[in-house]
């Protein structure tokens, strides 16, 4: 990703105005490796040679539109080819980092939605990896009034698992009473949602044509203010392969940016820049109560930036206080998060190390978690779900917490009985922050002297 693209993606998702599109070709990235329009007709065809005896006609053995069509028009659509010969059990694969990237930027808020034209269920997938406890996509026409927590998703071609007879596989298909309704509905939504936005679009000009050709159908009446076009492919080829979708996102006042790259990478990317950009906006919203704990930060060290989009959600996750089963909701840090980023830096200042949730300091295993002014006992239930974790901390701190037991003394460690609801015996030492505080206050930093 060009530095000037990610700064106008940054300024876009500022200002709330980014939506997204996302076609095959993002689901077909590893580890997913959805088969692509012409996998999936040579599957049914060898489906049909194996059931009936014979072979299809050779225009429509590699055509799914033409395919779909011709058994529509010999009433065996809904039986035979959505029933028997299309392999839904290859949409079912493995998430990959573009779908997680869309499942991170719909929970926090970054995308205002997301429209796909895919079948498969692969973002529902990473969205429940993250913890998110209701994802929900809104396939049919009655979903759009549902409240989530999460963005809006939305599935314009159907689903693989919730509405396979109402998927679209043919142009035919569009005056179908169910596939109508949802396109109208879908259009209406659109006219108001989608309108004057900046879009980035993921994963077209594959070779599901026919399905870019309706997306276009739906969303041409409604011009974007920037097209942030994510594609391998060189703008002469894209023009030719869907000359419909490229007239649109050429058209008018229209603004064109079109990066070569995968889409699932380019995601990755964003979020990258997302997240470093909220850690840094964090750091910079705490430096005040920073210089009123621990003083002037003249000899601060930069703050540290994990590498990859786990690690970086990670501590988006950590500088948020949200446990590892939940996904992080702010697009932005709030003041609540001040102390506990103040205390993340200073920690950094003071030479220690941070790592998978955890800070090695002194010869011990740190954990800042947000005590938003809730007893010690009652915040350790909010973690009893939490996954396991390879790496188990000495002491957990909970920043803003009230204590209800005696803490165990940061230095010496000691393990003293603390006071805990059934069910929710964590490891490590759980305390207040203040003797935290109180020690790095006075450490001398001797990394920076």
């Amino acid at each position: 990703m060009r530095a000037d693209t990610a700064t106008r993606l940054l300024e876009s998702i500022a200002a709330d105005r980014l939506a997204i599109l996302c076609g095959a070709g993002l689901s077909m990235a590893p580890p997913s490796n959805i088969p692509s329009a012409r996998g999936v007709a040579d599957h049914c065809a060898r489906e049909y040679l194996n059931a009936v005896g014979e072979e299809l006609d050779a225009s429509v053995r590699e055509d799914i539109e033409a395919m779909a069509k011709l058994f529509r028009d010999r009433n065996r659509f809904d039986d035979l080819f959505i029933g028997k010969l299309v392999p839904w059990h290859k949409f079912n694969r493995d998430s990959n980092i573009g779908h997680a990237a869309i499942a991170d930027f719909l929970a926090c808020g970054v995308a205002f939605f997301c429209l796909t034209t895919n079948f498969d269920e692969l973002v529902e997938r990473a969205a429940h990896k993250f913890g998110e406890p209701d994802f929900r996509a809104i396939v049919d026409a009655q979903d759009l009034a549902e409240n989530c927590l999460h963005k809006p998703y939305l599935k314009l071609h159907g689903c693989a698992n919730r509405n396979r007879r109402q998927t679209i596989w043919c142009k035919d298909q569009l005056g179908d009473a169910p596939i109508k309704e949802r396109l109208e509905r879908f259009q209406a939504w659109l006219s108001t949602n989608l309108l004057d936005r900046d879009v980035l679009i993921v994963g077209f000009w594959s070779d599901w044509s026919f399905l870019n050709d309706i997306l276009v159908n739906v969303v041409s009446a409604f011009g974007p203010r920037t097209v942030f076009l994510v594609d391998p492919q060189p703008s002469d080829s894209l023009a030719t392969k869907a000359p419909n979708l490229w007239n649109w996102v050429n058209e008018g006042e229209i603004s064109l940016i079109h990066e070569q790259e995968s889409g699932a990478q380019f995601l990755d990317e964003l979020r990258c820049h997302v997240s470093r950009n909220f850690i840094l906006h964090a750091a910079n919203s705490a430096s005040d109560t920073y210089e009123q704990l621990f003083g002037s930060r003249e000899h601060s060290q930069p703050v540290q930036m994990p590498d990859s989009s786990q690690e970086l959600y990670a501590l988006r996750r950590d500088l948020t206080g949200v446990p590892r089963h939940l996904p992080v909701r702010d697009r932005c840090p709030e003041d609540k998060h001040n102390v506990l980023t103040a205390i993340h830096c200073r920690l950094l200042d003071c030479g220690a190390n941070y790592y998978n949730h955890l800070y090695e300091f002194q010869g011990e295993k740190l954990r800042l978690v947000l005590g938003d002014s809730q007893l010690i006992s009652k915040l350790k239930c909010r973690y009893v779900e939490e996954p396991p974790s390879q790496l188990i901390p000495d002491i957990v701190v909970c920043v803003g917490a009230i204590e209800d037991a005696s803490p165990p003394d940061i230095i010496r460690g000691d393990e003293v009985p603390s006071v805990i609801r059934a069910g929710a015996n964590l490891p490590g030492s759980w305390i207040t922050h203040q003797e935290l505080v109180q020690k790095l206050q006075s450490d001398s930093n001797e990394h920076s002297s």
